[in-house]
């Protein structure tokens, strides 16, 4: 469809800051960014959302606490179970609750482990990353 001629139009993507509304541009349009705002690189926040109606799982969440204050030393939890026990919920739902401890962020990946989808190889995962 040609708009009729004459008529403007405007679209937008993106948040507020990054909007800038003009009619005729001629040259190029240059954004700077505080200093501060520019050595700081994108912080990774890639948890999904955490399921509605969690309860209970008092004990395991004190456990993975447990685990997380042992120390300053980088580590990886383990949370094994047989499928559909909701491993997945309860993890989910406590680094939602700790991820203000994680100040440089958060990385997710769905290995679809236990999925229609085939799961994940290492290949697949690593030519992704």
């Amino acid at each position: 469809m040609t708009e009729p001629r004459g008529e403007v139009t405007s679209s937008f993507s993106g948040t507020a800051h990054e909007v800038v509304q003009a009619r005729d541009v001629h040259g190029g349009i240059h954004f700077h960014a505080p200093a501060a705002e520019r050595a700081r690189s994108p912080v990774p926040y890639q948890l999904p959302l955490a399921g509605r109606g969690f309860v209970d799982r008092c004990a395991e969440r004190a456990a993975l606490d447990r685990l997380l204050d042992d120390g300053p030393a980088a580590r990886v939890l383990v949370v094994t179970g047989t499928a559909g026990v909701g491993k997945t919920s309860l993890v989910l739902h406590w680094a939602h609750m700790v991820r203000d401890r994680f100040p440089d962020g958060q990385l997710y990946a769905d290995l679809h482990g236990y999925d229609p989808q085939a799961p994940i190889t290492y290949e697949r995962f690593s030519s992704a990353s």
